[in-house]
C-alpha cells in the first residue's frame, strides 16, 4: 500500500508492470527506429502493448507555447504512417491540455482533406472541446518528448531467455585451465533459445 497514486517522477512502464505484470521497456525517442515504431503499431492494434510518451524538462515558455506539461506522461492511443509521415495520437490523462503545434486541432493548415479523411478527423470540431487528445508528428514528438514507455503483454514472450554474459570454454585462456571448473557462475556451454518475435 503506497497511500495513493499521486506522486511525481514515475516511470509509467514500471507502474503498469506493478498493475499488470506486463514487461516494461524504456525506449528513448531519439534512438527509435522505423522497426521500433512498426513493432509498437502491430502490438498496439492487437491489444498486446500499453504505451505512453513522456515529456522531459521544458521551460515555462516552451511548455506554454507547445501546450504540453513538463515531465509528464501521455497515453499513446494510435500510430499511423501516412503521406505526411508518421503521426502519433496521444492523450493527456488529465483530460485537458494538449499540443498546439502541427497536426493539433488548432493548426488547421496541417489538415488536408486527404488527411482528414484518412484519420476521420475534424480539427475545427475537435478545437471546440479540450479532452486532452491530439495528433503529433514524430519530428515534433522527438523535439518535445524524451521517451516512450511500453509494457508488453507477457504472452508475446513465452520462451525468451536473456543472457547477460557468456563465457564459453573455448574462449578461456590456457592459463586458466585449473580454475575454470571452479567458476560455476559462468556456464561452460551456452545454449541459444528461440525467441518469439514481437
Amino acid at each position: 500500500k503506497m497511500g495513493g497514486y499521486d506522486f511525481p517522477g514515475s516511470n509509467s512502464a514500471v507502474d503498469i508492470h506493478a498493475l499488470t505484470a506486463w514487461i516494461p521497456q524504456r525506449m528513448p525517442l531519439k534512438s527509435m527506429t522505423d522497426k521500433d515504431w512498426d513493432r509498437i503499431f502491430r502490438a498496439l492494434h492487437h491489444g498486446d502493448v500499453l504505451a505512453t510518451a513522456a515529456t522531459g524538462d521544458l521551460s515555462a515558455a516552451d511548455a506554454e507555447r507547445a501546450g504540453l506539461v513538463p515531465s509528464h506522461a501521455y497515453a499513446l492511443l494510435d500510430i499511423r504512417t501516412l503521406s505526411v509521415g508518421r503521426l502519433v495520437r496521444l492523450k493527456n490523462p488529465w483530460n485537458r491540455g494538449r499540443w498546439r503545434g502541427a497536426y493539433s486541432p488548432y493548426h488547421t493548415a496541417s489538415w488536408t482533406q486527404e488527411l482528414r479523411k484518412a484519420l476521420k478527423y475534424d480539427p475545427e470540431k475537435e478545437a471546440q472541446r479540450d479532452d486532452g487528445e491530439f495528433w503529433i508528428d514524430v519530428h515534433s514528438l522527438q523535439r518535445f518528448f524524451d521517451v516512450v514507455y511500453v509494457s508488453w503483454n507477457t504472452q508475446l514472450l513465452p520462451h525468451t531467455v536473456a543472457y547477460h554474459h557468456r563465457w564459453l570454454q573455448s574462449t578461456r585462456t590456457l592459463k586458466d585451465s585449473y580454475n575454470f571448473g571452479n567458476k560455476p557462475q559462468y556456464p561452460q556451454h551456452g545454449k541459444t533459445h528461440p525467441r518469439t518475435p514481437i
